[in-house]
């Protein structure tokens, strides 16, 4: 698949997988912040979590705890799924710690 970016994307038209590669692309540290996270979670020993109440953590400390601007970016809802995903394919340590549903 051919990655775009925000000359060739109409945001609107994208569908949400799409819009989430262009926000993961120019947002790497969302995700290293949220993979840290996680790691927390499982290394103190919980085996299942759910991805949004982390999502909702990071959202806490990108506002309260980083010097970045607020503006700097923000975190989509939609994209929790992606991100579920992601982290679990890329981090043995979080295999099956994010239930997901099966995409049609």
């Amino acid at each position: 698949m051919t990655k775009l970016d925000d000359s060739q994307l109409d945001l609107f038209d994208a569908t949400a997988k799409e819009r989430f590669d262009v926000f993961h692309r120019k947002n790497p540290h969302v995700y290293d912040d949220l993979r840290a996270l996680c790691l927390e979670v499982r290394r103190s020993g919980v085996r299942h979590f759910g991805i949004r109440t982390i999502w909702e953590r990071l959202r806490w400390k990108a506002r309260f705890e980083t010097t970045r601007p607020k503006s700097d970016y923000k975190l989509n809802d939609h994209y929790t799924r992606f991100y579920a995903r992601l982290l679990m394919e890329q981090e043995p340590e979080l295999a099956g710690m994010f239930e997901t549903r099966v995409r049609p």
